[in-house]
Protein backbone atom coordinates (compact mmCIF):
# COMPACT_ATOMS: atom_id res chain seq x y z
CA UNK A 1 0.00 0.00 0.00
CA UNK A 2 2.68 2.14 0.90
CA UNK A 3 4.49 1.51 -2.26
CA UNK A 4 1.04 2.66 -4.42
CA UNK A 5 0.92 5.45 -2.75
CA UNK A 6 4.46 6.25 -3.20
CA UNK A 7 3.89 6.08 -6.84
CA UNK A 8 0.72 7.79 -6.85
CA UNK A 9 2.38 10.79 -5.03
CA UNK A 10 5.39 10.66 -7.64
CA UNK A 11 2.91 10.82 -10.55
CA UNK A 12 1.07 13.75 -9.56
CA UNK A 13 4.08 16.04 -8.65
CA UNK A 14 5.31 14.64 -12.08
CA UNK A 15 2.33 15.73 -14.00
CA UNK A 16 2.77 19.19 -11.95
CA UNK A 17 5.69 19.59 -12.96
CA UNK A 18 5.07 18.85 -16.46
CA UNK A 19 2.25 21.48 -16.95
CA UNK A 20 3.63 24.34 -15.07
CA UNK A 21 5.11 27.05 -17.66
CA UNK A 22 8.41 27.99 -17.34
CA UNK A 23 8.73 31.88 -16.51
CA UNK A 24 11.50 34.21 -17.79
CA UNK A 25 11.63 37.19 -19.66
CA UNK A 26 9.82 36.61 -22.79
CA UNK A 27 11.43 40.41 -24.55
CA UNK A 28 13.27 39.50 -27.38
CA UNK A 29 15.54 42.90 -27.06
CA UNK A 30 16.08 42.27 -23.12
CA UNK A 31 19.87 41.26 -21.93
CA UNK A 32 18.03 38.72 -20.22
CA UNK A 33 15.45 37.17 -22.80
CA UNK A 34 14.84 33.83 -22.04
CA UNK A 35 14.25 31.64 -25.23
CA UNK A 36 13.06 28.79 -23.40
CA UNK A 37 10.23 30.66 -21.28
CA UNK A 38 7.01 30.51 -21.75
CA UNK A 39 5.19 32.89 -19.92
CA UNK A 40 6.74 36.53 -18.84
CA UNK A 41 7.61 36.86 -15.19
CA UNK A 42 8.25 41.07 -15.08
CA UNK A 43 12.60 40.24 -14.75
CA UNK A 44 13.16 41.73 -18.04
CA UNK A 45 16.02 44.15 -18.18
CA UNK A 46 17.47 46.26 -21.00
CA UNK A 47 20.20 48.28 -21.97
CA UNK A 48 19.24 51.93 -22.32
CA UNK A 49 21.24 54.26 -24.41
CA UNK A 50 20.63 56.20 -28.01
CA UNK A 51 19.52 54.15 -30.57
CA UNK A 52 19.51 56.39 -33.52
CA UNK A 53 22.77 55.59 -35.20
CA UNK A 54 23.09 59.29 -36.62
CA UNK A 55 22.97 60.76 -32.86
CA UNK A 56 25.92 62.17 -31.41
CA UNK A 57 26.21 59.60 -28.48
CA UNK A 58 24.68 56.79 -30.29
CA UNK A 59 25.14 53.12 -28.22
CA UNK A 60 25.38 50.25 -30.09
CA UNK A 61 25.01 48.25 -27.08
CA UNK A 62 21.60 50.03 -26.41
CA UNK A 63 18.38 47.40 -26.32
CA UNK A 64 16.13 50.30 -25.66
CA UNK A 65 15.98 54.03 -26.69
CA UNK A 66 15.89 56.24 -23.67
CA UNK A 67 15.35 59.76 -25.42
CA UNK A 68 18.83 60.95 -24.60
CA UNK A 69 19.87 61.36 -28.33
CA UNK A 70 21.78 64.12 -29.14
CA UNK A 71 22.57 66.22 -32.61
CA UNK A 72 25.16 68.68 -33.88
CA UNK A 73 24.49 71.12 -36.54
CA UNK A 74 27.69 71.17 -38.67
CA UNK A 75 27.42 73.83 -40.17
CA UNK A 76 30.20 76.68 -39.51
CA UNK A 77 27.66 79.52 -40.48
CA UNK A 78 25.18 78.60 -38.40
CA UNK A 79 24.74 79.95 -34.55
CA UNK A 80 24.31 76.53 -33.04
CA UNK A 81 27.96 75.20 -34.86
CA UNK A 82 28.40 71.46 -33.20
CA UNK A 83 26.22 72.44 -30.12
CA UNK A 84 24.47 69.18 -29.09
CA UNK A 85 20.68 69.63 -29.01
CA UNK A 86 17.74 67.24 -28.59
CA UNK A 87 17.17 67.72 -32.68
CA UNK A 88 18.89 68.38 -35.49
CA UNK A 89 18.62 71.95 -36.41
CA UNK A 90 20.66 74.64 -37.84
CA UNK A 91 20.23 78.22 -36.71
CA UNK A 92 21.14 81.04 -38.46
CA UNK A 93 20.56 84.73 -38.17
CA UNK A 94 21.35 88.20 -39.61
CA UNK A 95 21.41 92.11 -39.06
CA UNK A 96 19.46 94.43 -40.35
CA UNK A 97 18.72 98.16 -40.29
CA UNK A 98 16.01 100.00 -41.70
CA UNK A 99 15.87 103.73 -42.31
CA UNK A 100 14.18 106.60 -44.14
CA UNK A 101 15.74 109.01 -46.52
CA UNK A 102 15.34 113.09 -46.47
CA UNK A 103 11.98 113.06 -48.75
CA UNK A 104 10.44 110.41 -46.75
CA UNK A 105 10.66 112.16 -43.24
CA UNK A 106 9.21 115.06 -45.56
CA UNK A 107 6.29 113.61 -46.41
CA UNK A 108 5.55 111.33 -43.29
CA UNK A 109 6.32 114.42 -41.42
CA UNK A 110 3.63 116.47 -43.39
CA UNK A 111 0.88 113.60 -43.15
CA UNK A 112 1.41 113.92 -39.22
CA UNK A 113 3.21 110.66 -39.08
CA UNK A 114 5.39 110.99 -36.19
CA UNK A 115 7.16 107.66 -36.11
CA UNK A 116 6.40 104.35 -37.81
CA UNK A 117 6.29 100.94 -35.99
CA UNK A 118 8.16 98.48 -37.73
CA UNK A 119 6.87 94.37 -38.15
CA UNK A 120 8.49 91.21 -38.93
CA UNK A 121 5.39 89.37 -39.74
CA UNK A 122 3.12 90.72 -36.54
CA UNK A 123 6.15 90.86 -34.62
CA UNK A 124 6.99 94.55 -33.27
CA UNK A 125 11.02 94.84 -33.85
CA UNK A 126 11.29 98.79 -33.31
CA UNK A 127 9.71 101.74 -33.56
CA UNK A 128 11.34 104.41 -36.52
CA UNK A 129 11.21 108.33 -35.60
CA UNK A 130 10.12 109.93 -38.70
CA UNK A 131 12.38 113.31 -37.46
CA UNK A 132 15.62 112.26 -39.39
CA UNK A 133 16.48 111.20 -43.27
CA UNK A 134 19.56 109.78 -44.70
CA UNK A 135 21.03 110.91 -47.97
CA UNK A 136 23.77 107.56 -47.51
CA UNK A 137 23.58 104.25 -47.37
CA UNK A 138 23.53 102.90 -43.32
CA UNK A 139 25.15 100.03 -42.42
CA UNK A 140 24.60 97.50 -39.82
CA UNK A 141 27.34 98.58 -37.49
CA UNK A 142 26.13 102.30 -37.65
CA UNK A 143 25.42 104.06 -33.71
CA UNK A 144 23.14 106.61 -34.95
CA UNK A 145 20.19 105.84 -33.04
CA UNK A 146 17.43 106.92 -35.44
CA UNK A 147 18.09 103.45 -37.62
CA UNK A 148 16.01 100.46 -36.60
CA UNK A 149 18.61 97.57 -36.03
CA UNK A 150 17.08 94.02 -35.12
CA UNK A 151 18.58 90.39 -35.50
CA UNK A 152 16.60 88.43 -38.04
CA UNK A 153 16.24 84.83 -36.68
CA UNK A 154 16.01 81.81 -38.68
CA UNK A 155 16.60 77.64 -39.08
CA UNK A 156 17.93 75.30 -41.60
CA UNK A 157 18.68 77.58 -44.30
CA UNK A 158 21.87 79.74 -45.24
CA UNK A 159 18.92 82.16 -46.58
CA UNK A 160 15.55 83.42 -45.66
CA UNK A 161 12.72 85.40 -46.75
CA UNK A 162 11.97 88.45 -44.62
CA UNK A 163 8.60 89.40 -44.69
CA UNK A 164 8.20 93.63 -42.63
CA UNK A 165 6.15 96.47 -42.57
CA UNK A 166 5.97 99.34 -41.16
CA UNK A 167 2.62 100.77 -39.45
CA UNK A 168 1.96 104.40 -38.18
CA UNK A 169 -0.39 104.55 -34.48
CA UNK A 170 -3.62 103.69 -36.15
CA UNK A 171 -2.53 100.60 -37.63
CA UNK A 172 -2.23 101.90 -40.75
CA UNK A 173 0.22 100.22 -43.14
CA UNK A 174 2.34 102.64 -44.75
CA UNK A 175 4.62 99.69 -46.50
CA UNK A 176 5.68 95.84 -46.87
CA UNK A 177 7.95 94.14 -48.68
CA UNK A 178 9.59 90.84 -49.30
CA UNK A 179 13.65 90.45 -48.38
CA UNK A 180 16.41 88.10 -48.76
CA UNK A 181 18.46 87.79 -45.74
CA UNK A 182 22.20 85.94 -45.80
CA UNK A 183 23.38 84.21 -42.74
CA UNK A 184 25.45 86.57 -40.64
CA UNK A 185 25.80 89.37 -43.18
CA UNK A 186 24.03 92.71 -42.91
CA UNK A 187 20.66 93.78 -44.87
CA UNK A 188 20.20 97.43 -45.31
CA UNK A 189 16.92 98.63 -45.88
CA UNK A 190 16.16 102.16 -47.11
CA UNK A 191 12.71 102.91 -47.04
CA UNK A 192 12.49 105.91 -49.61
CA UNK A 193 9.84 108.18 -50.32
CA UNK A 194 9.40 106.74 -54.08
CA UNK A 195 8.90 103.92 -52.13
CA UNK A 196 6.21 105.35 -50.13
CA UNK A 197 4.32 106.65 -52.79
CA UNK A 198 4.49 104.45 -54.92
CA UNK A 199 3.18 101.81 -52.06
CA UNK A 200 0.56 103.97 -51.29
CA UNK A 201 -0.60 104.15 -54.92
CA UNK A 202 -0.86 100.52 -55.30
CA UNK A 203 -2.97 99.75 -52.54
Amino acid sequence: LMKKLLYLFLAVAFIFTACKKEEGCTDVIAINYNANAEEDDGSCTYNYGCKDNTADNYTPAATMDDGSCLYSCTDPYATNYNIPLPELLCEYQADVVLYLDVAGVQSLTNSGVPFLDVFVGNQKVGTMPTNTGFTGVVLCDDVNPEPVHFIYQWENSLTSTLSWSVRDLTGYEWYSDNDIVIANNCLSLLLSNKKLQEYKASK
